[in-house]
């Protein structure tokens, strides 16, 4: 009797959790509150916009690994995807500033092609059904879509800038660093 009593109590006490963190999810969806953590030009960073980016490099940490490692690990992985949010901000900001170059439509209309048919989707319609079931609309994929070239543009232009070096700085150079 005693043994079903702590199970019985065992289980009651994890229900209570599981309904607690359940409620407590909803709370945030339903208020629109979540913890801000970070702000680039006025805009802010939520808990609820580094989680999503952060899953699932966090899901394996679960199966591998407990306690302060596990908060530790996470801890790092949610740092991360932080820093890789502002960064993109960062250069998001640095682009809407400048304005450097154009983006047309075309392009971001290309890259949900690929998306799509990267996904196995041959239909614009199949893909705009699947988009909806992840909880996006189109026009914020296109968004995500437009934002991510722009980053890439932008890391590409600042990488791979051309660098003209004559022959006599480079005979200079070795000149005077023999070693």
């Amino acid at each position: 009797m005693m043994k079903y009593l702590g199970m019985l109590l065992l289980l009651g006490a994890a229900m209570t959790g599981v309904c607690a963190t359940e409620k407590a999810s909803q709370g945030t969806k339903a208020t629109g509150m979540d913890s801000i953590v970070a702000s680039v030009d006025g805009e802010p960073i939520s808990l609820g916009d580094i989680l999503p980016a952060c899953r699932e490099q966090e899901l394996p940490l679960y199966a591998s690994r407990g306690g302060k490692e596990l908060y530790e690990a996470i801890r790092e992985v949610r740092k991360k995807a932080l820093d890789e949010i502002i960064d993109r901000k960062l250069i998001i900001g640095d682009f809407e500033r400048t304005d450097p170059f154009k983006i047309p439509p075309q392009i971001v209309e290309s890259y949900l092609d690929d998306l799509a048919l990267n996904a196995g989707i041959r239909s614009r319609s199949q893909f705009a059904a699947k988009v909806r079931e992840s909880g996006m609309t189109i026009e914020e994929l296109r968004k995500q879509a437009r934002e991510q070239l722009i980053v890439q543009a932008m890391r590409s232009r600042r990488n791979y800038i051309h660098v003209n070096v004559t022959p006599r700085e480079v005979h200079d150079y070795f000149t005077s660093n023999p070693e």
